[in-house]
Order: C-alpha cells, then sequence, then structure tokens
C-alpha cells in the first residue's frame, strides 16, 4: 500500500503541475488621466499563486496562497515606514566626485597600432582580391550551394514530409492559449451631436443583427457621449494555458520530424560536395 501511495504521488503532483491551468489577465483604461495597465497572471488558482504587474505604479508583485509575498519590485518592495527611513538615511550622503583621466596624446611621431603593423604596408587583402587567388573558382563553391539546395528541395517526398511536419507543428501552436473572454466599454462622442447619434445608431443595428448568445465571451459596449466628452475606454482579457499545452509543439516537433529522410538526403548532398 505505502509502495503504491509513493509511486502514484509524485505521478499525481507531476500530472497537476502540467495540466494546472494557466490565466493571463489583461486590464486597462484609457483616458484623460486614466492610462493604466495591469497584468495579472495566476497559477492553478488565484488565491495559490499570482503575479501582478502594474505599469502606472512600476511594481512588481508574486503573491503565494493570498498572503504570502514571494517577489516584490518596486513601490510595493518596501513598506512606506522603510522607505522614509532609508530617505532620512541617504540625506547626509555627499555624492563623490568622480576624477576623469584623458590619456595623453603621443608625440608627433604616432605610435603605429599592432592591428595595423600586423596587416603590413600593403594592407588586408579584399575578398575580391582573395576570390582571384590561382586555384579558386568562386562560381565553383556558388554552384554547390545551389546543388544541395536543389538537392534538399527537390526531393519531392522529403519536402512533402517538412511540409506536412510544418503543418502539424503548426496547429498545435496555433492551440497553445485560448481565449476566456474579452470585454470592452468605449465611451466616446463627436462635437456634433448628430454624429454621436449617427455612430451609435451604427453600432445599435449591427448589434442587433448577432443573434442572443453567439459571442458570450466576446462583449464590447458602445455608450454614446452627446456632451462632446473626451474619449474614455476600458476592458479586460483573458487568456488561458497550461504549461502542457506550452510543451507539446516543441515535444510534438522534436518526435515526428523525418530525420532517417534529412539524413540520407545530407548523404547525397555530400556526394555532390566530393564530385
Amino acid at each position: 500500500m505505502l509502495l503504491s501511495i509513493a509511486i502514484l504521488f509524485p505521478l499525481v503532483v507531476l500530472a497537476i503541475i502540467l495540466v494546472a491551468p494557466i490565466a493571463v489577465v489583461c486590464a486597462g483604461a484609457a483616458g484623460p488621466g486614466r492610462g493604466r495597465v495591469e497584468v495579472r497572471c495566476s497559477w492553478l488558482h488565484p488565491g495559490v499563486l499570482k503575479a501582478v504587474i502594474d505599469n502606472k505604479g512600476k511594481t512588481l508583485e508574486v503573491l503565494a496562497f493570498g498572503a504570502l509575498r514571494l517577489y516584490a519590485y518596486g513601490a510595493k518592495a518596501f513598506p512606506p515606514q522603510k522607505r522614509r527611513k532609508a530617505a532620512k538615511a541617504g540625506s547626509g550622503d555627499h555624492a563623490v566626485k568622480q576624477e576623469t583621466f584623458q590619456e595623453k596624446t603621443a608625440g608627433p611621431e604616432r605610435v603605429q597600432p599592432l592591428a595595423e603593423q600586423e596587416k603590413g604596408p600593403a594592407g588586408p587583402q579584399t575578398a575580391a582580391a582573395q576570390e582571384q587567388e590561382p586555384g579558386r573558382n568562386p562560381w565553383r563553391s556558388r554552384f554547390l550551394q545551389g546543388q544541395r539546395l536543389w538537392v534538399y528541395l527537390g526531393n519531392g517526398a522529403f519536402r512533402g514530409k517538412i511540409i506536412r511536419w510544418l503543418g502539424r507543428t503548426l496547429r498545435l501552436l496555433l492551440r497553445i492559449c485560448s481565449v476566456g473572454h474579452v470585454r470592452l466599454l468605449v465611451r466616446m462622442g463627436f462635437d456634433d451631436p448628430a454624429a454621436t447619434g449617427t455612430a451609435y445608431g451604427w453600432y445599435t443595428a449591427f448589434r442587433s443583427m448577432l443573434p442572443d448568445g453567439r459571442r458570450p465571451r466576446c462583449s464590447i459596449v458602445y455608450k454614446p457621449a452627446f456632451s462632446g466628452e473626451p474619449f474614455e475606454a476600458e476592458g479586460e482579457a483573458v487568456i488561458k494555458t497550461s504549461i502542457a499545452r506550452l510543451c507539446l509543439p516543441v515535444a510534438a516537433a522534436l518526435a515526428t520530424f523525418p530525420y532517417l529522410s534529412a539524413f540520407l538526403v545530407y548523404r547525397t548532398a555530400r556526394k555532390i560536395d566530393k564530385q
């Protein structure tokens, strides 16, 4: 009994770690004095492990079990009392002037750098001069490169396997995350109240065309401001994923790559190089 528990317990813990959902919540507001973006990441549940990033306060905080602070950066890293004590402690400090030293220039006879001495009076040979050396044919190397590329792309069986492998990997990449919900509230108006009424009429007509419950995860609400108030918006988007979904495309790409076909094509390309 104890042996079976000792074997099953690590497997259950590993399965929970891999399958546990990871939620990323992006919330923000735009408008006069309301520019703010906040990102909240949670694993398994916000009460278990949560990270909050706030661009307005420039803070980062990682909490475990709701109250245990694992990491903090910015204003939340130190309580207000500690910040005041640190400010008082550093008020009497004086900045130390850093002395800068300028290198003395040499006399009229400049010392030749070592890199220029190695080059010699003739200077370094250019790539064009090296290609024109006897015994070298630059066109042959380019021709071999073109032949090698044609060996890889001209093989229909290998090309088909690579295309299927890329398509399979791309489909798995598109399934890494899913959208939980998207909510957007926009309040906007124009200087002309008639233009505001026209925009709201178009919004109402478009929304009435969609049946109720067709897109329950996406909600966009527009509120007209007939008094010409400035643009205001606030929204929230939730993206869900897991460690297993993140690792699946990499594992599938490594497991399904046509290694044998690639090796056989590589041997054919090497034979062309030897010729």
